[in-house]
């Protein structure tokens, strides 16, 4: 069923409600009585086509994007979204990750670098707390130094950045491309804790570098117990909460590769940060 037939739905029963409540005296008292009543209440009928067309405003807005999103229609969600911000609202969040997904699904992601661009002029509080998502075209043009100077700058910012920890590993993995693998391990080793995706691939990135440790082996351990399965719907949810990581499907794999090798058996909880 998709989300047109869902308002169209849910009006239809906030109509049969209105006309139940209005025509409820009239099977005891009476038309006149019925008529009578509702014209000295008739405030409570204005509120309720109020709440209607307002409860009806909100679900349409609501479910717009997840009707471009169920079409799979990336550029239409796109459009809709560079509307909305060109007739002067400001964005959110979750609008500013729908954007950057729809940009690359599209293949527009000159798209993303222009949001990157005007929401640092007019909003950088958004703009910093979104900036991880802003590194992926850097990521993909090669773009080495300015990706280096906007990681660190946004862990100078961390406060303010959203899931900071993760922008703290990816400039582990930037540097440790360039060969600094002791910088790398400096960023890498307070982020290994044993509950968290980001302590998973940070202690994974420091064996793939040479190191090794009663931390890293501990945190192998407790993971491989997890199972396979479970940890791989467990980054399925990490992805649709962080949408950087949908970038990291790679490395994810290559970190499963190198749980399986793991003897250890068993069930073990976890936490997806």
């Amino acid at each position: 069923m998709g989300h047109k037939q869902i308002v169209l739905i849910f009006n239809v029963i906030l109509l049969v409600f209105f006309l139940f409540v209005f025509l409820l005296p009239v099977g005891v008292l009476g038309w006149d009585w019925t008529l009578g009543y509702w014209s000295r209440q008739w405030y409570w009928l204005v509120i309720l086509t109020f709440l209607i067309g307002l409860s009806w405003l909100l679900f349409y807005f609501k479910f717009r994007f997840h009707d471009y999103i169920a079409r799979e229609d990336w550029k239409g969600l796109l459009g809709h979204l560079e509307k909305r911000q060109k007739t002067g609202k400001r964005l959110n969040s979750t609008e500013v990750r729908l954007w950057v997904i729809a940009g690359f699904l599209s293949r527009e992601v000159q798209k993303v670098i222009e949001l990157d661009q005007l929401l640092r002029l007019k909003q950088p509080s958004l703009w910093l707390r979104e900036g991880l998502l802003f590194t992926l075209p850097l990521w993909l043009r090669h773009e080495d130094d300015e990706l280096e100077k906007r990681l660190k700058y946004l862990l100078q910012e961390r406060r303010k950045v959203r899931h900071w920890r993760w922008a703290q590993w990816c400039l582990a993995l930037r540097i440790s491309l360039g060969e600094r693998t002791s910088e790398a391990k400096a960023l890498l080793e307070p982020l290994l804790e044993k509950r968290t995706l980001v302590g998973l691939l940070s202690a994974f990135l420091l064996s793939r570098q040479g190191h090794a440790s009663s931390r890293i082996d501990e945190i192998r351990r407790r993971w491989a117990k997890v199972g396979t399965e479970r940890l791989a719907s467990q980054w399925k949810k990490n992805k649709e909460e962080i949408v950087f990581t949908l970038f990291l499907d790679g490395v994810f794999e290559n970190c499963l590769q190198w749980l399986q090798q793991s003897n250890a058996t068993g069930g073990e909880s976890f936490d997806g940060r």
